[in-house]
């Protein structure tokens, strides 16, 4: 059993060999050398400046660099205390009480202090 093993994987060694010893060279695809025409031609092109590089040489970095200017003005801009919406609270309360002839006692209860 095992010499029959032997002599078929050698009758298949030499079918092998024998095939490498043909004059007769495989068919070829018929685009084949367009398609590697075409290939080459699209690697010559990608070394040309495009989108995608523009896009990661420039506008990635510029862009990250403007949303963390925008990230700390609106930092600063939320921190430093808005001091004119307690003025303007005031003075809506000073002309309400100016214009409907109500006293300091009537506009400490629309002031924030008296909440």
């Amino acid at each position: 059993m095992k010499k029959s093993n032997h002599d078929e994987i050698q009758e298949q060694v030499k079918l092998t060999l024998e095939a490498f010893h043909q004059d007769e060279p495989p068919e070829m695809d018929p685009w084949f050398y367009d398609r590697l025409k075409n290939r080459i031609e699209h690697e010559d092109n990608h070394d040309s400046p495009s989108i995608e590089a523009w896009w990661s040489r420039v506008l990635k970095p510029g862009m990250l660099i403007g949303l963390v200017a925008l990230n700390l003005i609106m930092m600063i801009w939320i921190a430093i205390p808005n001091e004119t919406s307690s003025t303007g609270r005031s003075d809506y309360i000073e002309n309400l009480s100016s214009q409907y002839g109500l006293n300091y006692a009537d506009t400490y209860l629309l002031s924030e202090e008296g909440e």
